[in-house]
């Protein structure tokens, strides 16, 4: 049973019936390549026109993948969540992908991780060019808030940031979410608490664009532009 496609649609002229849709990859439940079922996430592109994506459910592990589908056409399977021992290393990654200009991957997990509840307040990775994850942080569940179903962004520096739609400082009862950086040294940092007259609970979804939106609504556009550019 097929479950989800990866597409392309080149529009060649104003007329639809012009237009060319052209199925890349189909996603199918134990299919033998193990890149799970559900792409959540929008695809990244880097400079050779590969695309980078994340699948959260139904691999071996049942935790989500990160996979590339090469400009070539060939899909490769760069790295399996591990949904055992209680999922240190991330599981669901609902967030979009980004690159830095080595070419690691970096994104976000909406559960997973050894703090919090049995299932994990999830988790912030990196993903290297070897297919090697490294865990930058694990979220608490506490002050720094919980469940980053969006994906990060990163500035000039390297540092990152990103939201948490649950938990921090604030009177939702399960608190409104939270802004943060994650700084190149790994130290992390709640730069804004959401409350509810401003809007509780941040998007599941964002892209880079919205994503500095976030920053420049809540710092000021003169702190932000201080941190530099955004990579994507």
């Amino acid at each position: 049973m097929k479950w989800l496609t990866i597409f392309l649609a080149l529009v060649v002229s104003v007329s639809a019936s012009a237009q060319t849709f052209t199925i890349l990859h189909s996603f199918e439940r134990h299919n033998g390549l193990e890149d799970g079922i559900f792409p959540y996430a929008s695809m990244t592109w880097d400079a050779a026109e590969n695309l980078y994506g994340t699948t959260v459910g139904d691999t071996y592990y049942n935790a989500g993948a990160v996979f590339k589908w090469s400009a070539s056409g060939e899909e490769t399977v760069l790295y399996i969540f591990d949904n055992q021992t209680y999922h240190p290393d991330g599981v669901a990654p609902y967030g979009a992908l980004i690159l830095d200009a080595a070419g690691n991957l970096y994104g976000t997990t909406q559960r997973g991780g050894n703090n919090c509840r049995l299932g994990g307040c999830g988790t912030v990775f990196k993903l290297d060019t070897s297919g090697t994850e490294t865990l930058l942080y694990m979220f608490t569940g506490a002050a720094d808030g919980y469940y980053p179903y969006a994906g990060l962004i990163m500035d000039s520096a390297g540092n990152l940031y990103g939201t948490a739609s649950s938990g921090g400082l604030s009177q939702c009862p399960s608190g409104c979410g939270t802004l943060f950086r994650l700084d190149t040294n790994g130290d992390f940092t709640v730069l804004h608490n959401f409350t509810h007259p401003e809007g509780s609970h941040p998007p599941r979804r964002s892209s880079p664009r919205q994503g500095w939106r976030l920053l420049w609504h809540h710092l000021g556009w003169r702190q932000v532009q201080s941190w530099g550019c955004v990579q994507v």
